[in-house]
């Protein structure tokens, strides 16, 4: 038995995620994969098979991912003896090409998608939870890859990815092992604003995305991290100088206004 979620115009930059699921697998079990769209990474639960791409052979067993890249043809088939449980996430993005860098298969120490057990989530609720998903992934894969000394830019893409979840600049310190004062110095140098101030601006963005979408102030308030709807209210009239529900039906005004003035131009 399957589960499986499109998610349809999360409007994720860096790692966008399109498709994901999960699955048992009967033995002997063969899934082709055939010219896809999108990165796609598989993640084995349990059982073991064979995964075939490139004209190679890879076994598969317990904790191994494998990765089919756009455009490829792959086989996989389960063990004659082994019921497979899998779970996958297809993903776009500006970061997804770099995880096809990678063997075709790897394993992980633990499994790499948390967030598929929260597939009836709404999608834009579960598209931000495992583009987080993905981001740990690929920065526990490939950060040793990058530049180390880049933290402002790590940084600045992690708040991007995590803001929904508890950040501090701490962390972050520890993380890179520096000075915090030098590295929030640093921060501000190149993008104008402290690293705190940084986190606030990108949740109140975010904010103001679902709010526009409907989405009621407590849910927005979950949905972008803040401790509790009294701290986002308070945030959102000090960054912007109203309150939630005022901004909400001046956007909708706006709206209202600017298709108004379409229809007319159309008409004339």
């Amino acid at each position: 038995m399957a589960e499986i979620q499109i998610i349809i115009n999360s409007n994720l930059t860096d790692l966008n995620p399109v498709v994901a699921g999960r699955c048992n697998v009967a033995p002997n079990h063969r899934q082709s994969l055939r010219k896809i769209s999108y990165v796609l990474i598989h993640y084995v639960h349990h059982g073991s098979g064979t995964y075939y791409i490139h004209g190679q052979e890879y076994p598969i067993s317990e904790g191994s991912c494998y990765i089919t890249a756009p455009g490829e043809e792959a086989l996989f088939i389960s063990s004659p003896d082994s019921n497979l449980e899998l779970e996958w996430v297809g993903f776009t993005g500006k970061m997804a090409l770099d995880f096809t860098t990678l063997s075709p298969v790897f394993a992980v120490s633990e499994p790499p998608f948390p967030h598929i057990k929260t597939l009836q989530d709404p999608p834009p609720v579960l598209a931000i939870g495992l583009a987080g998903d993905l981001f740990h992934l690929y920065y526990t894969l490939l950060g040793s890859r990058q530049n180390k000394h880049n933290y402002v830019q790590y940084i600045s893409e992690y708040v991007r990815q995590h803001y929904m979840e508890k950040l501090s600049v701490e962390a972050f310190a520890k993380d890179f092992g520096i000075d915090r004062r030098h590295m929030s110095a640093q921060f501000k140098k190149k993008m104008g604003y402290s690293i705190q101030e940084y986190i606030t601006k990108v949740r109140i963005d975010e904010a103001m995305s679902f709010l526009a979408q409907g989405y009621s102030g407590k849910e927005v308030a979950k949905l972008c991290g803040f401790s509790d709807s009294h701290n986002f209210y308070k945030t959102f009239k000090k960054t912007q100088g109203m309150r939630p529900s005022a901004w909400k039906e001046r956007h909708a005004m706006l709206e209202k206004k600017y298709h108004s003035e379409e229809t007319q131009e159309a008409t004339t």
